[in-house]
């Protein structure tokens, strides 16, 4: 990078400058980079990258293409970090020559990013007693650029500079970037950042003007200028510069033709300023129908002012040149060709005067056309007073529903916080009688669970209690007994399964079984076999305690079972009486539950009544609008058209003052051309009077003697 702005990098002579394969690099950078890119050049200004710069001054006046690669590459990176690095006091000065050349450029972008970096140098504050001079250079920007039109289609000058197309192009780019256009932003608000506007003459204005102007070449979205849109009525009426509160009020007039080509008030309604549309429309109507008016009629008198001088001036200057149409006659010698070239050359010039004024001439008629325009501007009519005053009913009729529109739009959202509220209310109250329903649940579930155990425990001792008191041979043989018959049973069962498999009767003189009936009856068996295999179990395990239990240990089981159903009772009892307070307290949710529920359908039921009021009052303003925005949109091109027409006159006015300033330069070229013939003839005269000496010095005496 550092080698790309060298001004020994590029390859030849300076036409060439940028190379195309330096800005590819640089370019690359700057992508590559990214976010981290003002902090790089920052490095490299900081590192001696200004004085580098600083080597290259002169090759930015004479080469536009260099002055808007070096301009670009600066306002990209033109963090507030950077522009201290810029300023810093080993190089300060040598820091505002640079800027002082790019403002001198041929090129108009390079003009504008100078104007640019100026104006967030001056917002920053960071000139100091340099701010002043540095504020007018800005002011004088401005005005020349007002005057200077942007889609002429002249194509690229010889000089180097921009085109039109692309001069156009790049004003329309400088929004593109979010960081960027925030900085123009903060060149525009800089004036009332502490809260008021400061005096008329204070250097912040010339910021805030070159940032109104990039504004209104850029003409971005409503919603991009919500921060600065609501200052802009005061501003114009505000005791700021002329052109400051004119450009305000242009921009104001690009704003309100956007929001009027809207057929609903919703959708015109992007601005986020935290006032109603209506609100805001009245507050920049007014405001833009006062500062334009003021505008005309003050450019009205500078314009006229500026044509009857410029007629003055193009009289002078055609007096000037009648005196020198008429080209010096001389006989050809030798004696006297330098004389002769320079005389030629003279010629030449004089004969480009006519040209000139003759270009003067037509520029003259172009603008005095283009003023006489604006000085027949009605700006006091019959109609325009009817129409704006039709324009002022409709308009505080509209006034008037906005603000209860409004008023109902907070309590639509007023409303929905409340609905908000309450369900999430009632949600705390379900949940929380749910967690005391599961908790009534759980005890009655413990309590159940309890009195089986207690009640299998009882059963238990008693059991063990009529084992211990029992004969154990007899209740064995009876247990063995039962056991032998679900052993039959199960044989019976088993030769029954498998006749029914083979297809076979399962009773003599009975048909077999097949299809669904063999299923069912083969489920059956199953199921009552499984029946018997359990039973079986028990009966196995019920020997197995009688062989190896004897009255003693018989005992002591049903100690143990006795103190089990204690135990267990004690906790069943303790459940019984820790039950009612559970329940109240699941009663008391549930209430709770239904009543926040009540409130909550109350507060639905209003929201939703708040929201049909508000929906129509929002038909209501779009009904207004509907029939208000054509009416509106007229006076907008009303205003529209004249701002047309004074823009052509200040563009004609300053193309004029661009032809005087061109005659009299022409004419400085013919005196210029005329001290060299003289210092010719002078020259010429000496070489003939040295040869008229020459001539009489010869001695004729003798001669006169012979004669």
């Amino acid at each position: 990078g550092r080698a790309a702005l060298s001004p020994d990098g590029p390859p030849s002579g300076p036409a060439a400058l940028p190379h195309p394969q330096i800005r590819s690099v640089m370019n690359a950078l700057v992508k590559a980079e990214g976010e981290n890119y003002p902090k790089v050049f920052c490095r490299f200004l900081e590192t001696g990258g200004v004085a580098l710069l600083d080597g290259a001054r002169d090759l930015l006046q004479a080469n536009a293409a260099y002055a808007e690669f070096i301009s670009k590459l600066l306002w990209i990176s033109w963090e507030e970090e950077t522009q201290r690095a810029f300023l810093d006091e080993n190089h300060g000065k040598v820091a505002l020559g640079l800027l002082a050349a790019l403002f001198a450029s041929s090129s108009r972008i390079a003009r504008v990013c100078a104007g640019l970096l100026v104006s967030s140098l001056l917002a920053t504050e960071l000139l100091g007693e340099k701010a002043g001079s540095a504020a007018s250079g800005v002011h004088r920007l401005v005005e020349d650029m007002v005057g200077t039109p942007v889609n002429s289609g002249e194509g690229k000058s010889t000089n180097g500079s921009s085109s039109d197309a692309e001069f156009a192009n790049f004003l329309t780019t400088l929004g593109q970037n979010e960081e960027r256009f925030a900085r123009i932003l903060d060149c525009v608000s800089a004036p009332w950042r502490g809260g008021s506007f400061p005096h008329k003459d204070h250097p912040l204005w010339a910021s805030c003007s070159f940032g109104l102007w990039c504004l209104q070449r850029i003409a971005p979205k409503a919603s991009q200028l919500s921060s600065l849109r609501p200052a802009l009525p005061a501003l114009a009426r505000s005791h700021a510069p002329g052109r400051v509160r004119w450009l305000a009020g242009e921009l104001i007039l690009q704003l309100q033709t956007q929001a009027a080509a809207q057929h609903r008030i919703s959708d015109a309604d992007d601005s986020g300023s935290g006032q109603g549309m209506i609100e805001t429309t009245v507050e920049e109507s007014i405001a833009l129908e006062a500062i334009l008016r003021e505008q005309l009629l003050n450019s009205r008198h500078q314009l006229q002012s500026d044509v009857e001088e410029s007629h003055e001036v193009l009289a002078t200057q055609k007096a000037l040149i009648a005196q020198r149409q008429e080209p010096p006659n001389f006989s050809k010698s030798v004696w006297h060709q330098p004389f002769e070239g320079s005389l030629k050359r003279l010629t030449t010039v004089r004969g480009t005067l006519s040209t000139s004024l003759d270009s003067s001439e037509q520029r003259r008629e172009k603008a005095l056309t283009a003023v006489r325009s604006v000085l027949q501007l009605d700006l006091d009519g019959s109609d325009n007073e009817a129409e704006r005053r039709a324009l002022s009913v409709k308009l505080e009729g509209m006034r008037e529903v906005e603000v209860s529109f409004l008023n109902k739009r907070q309590q639509v959202q007023e409303g929905q916080e409340s609905v908000k509220g309450h369900e999430e209310h009632t949600e705390q109250l379900r949940q929380s009688m749910e967690h005391t329903d599961q908790a009534v649940q759980t005890a009655r579930q413990a309590i159940s669970e309890l009195e089986q155990q207690i009640n299998s425990k009882y059963r238990e001792a008693q059991h063990f209690r009529t084992m211990a008191s029992s004969d154990v041979s007899a209740r064995r043989r009876q247990l063995e007994m039962d056991l032998d018959l679900i052993k039959g049973r199960q044989t019976e069962l088993r030769e029954r399964a498998a006749r029914l498999k083979n297809g076979e009767p399962l009773e003599p003189g009975m048909q077999p079984l097949l299809g669904a009936p063999a299923h069912e009856e083969m489920d059956r068996m199953k199921a009552e076999s499984q029946k018997l295999k359990a039973r079986a179990a028990d009966l196995n395990n019920e020997i197995g305690k009688l062989v190896d239990s004897d009255p003693a240990s018989l005992e002591r089981q049903a100690l143990a079972a006795d103190e089990s159903v204690q135990q267990l009772s004690e906790e069943r009892d303790a459940l019984r009486a820790e039950l009612p307070r559970l329940e109240a307290e699941h009663s008391n949710e549930r209430s709770g539950w239904q009543a926040a529920l009540s409130q909550l359908q109350s507060a639905r039921q209003t929201l939703q009544m708040l929201e049909r009021e508000c929906s129509g009052l929002k038909q209501q303003l779009d009904s207004g609008w509907s029939s208000w925005q054509p009416l509106w949109s007229k006076r907008l091109n009303v205003w529209k058209e004249r701002m047309k027409l004074l823009k052509e006159a200040q563009q004609g006015s300053h193309q004029l003052a661009q032809a005087v300033g061109e005659g009299w330069e022409s004419l400085r070229d013919e005196r210029q051309q005329r001290q060299r013939a003289l210092e010719e003839l002078r020259e010429l005269r000496a070489n003939l009077n040295e040869l008229e000496e020459e001539l009489l010095s010869l001695d004729d005496k003798v001669l006169g003697d012979f004669e």
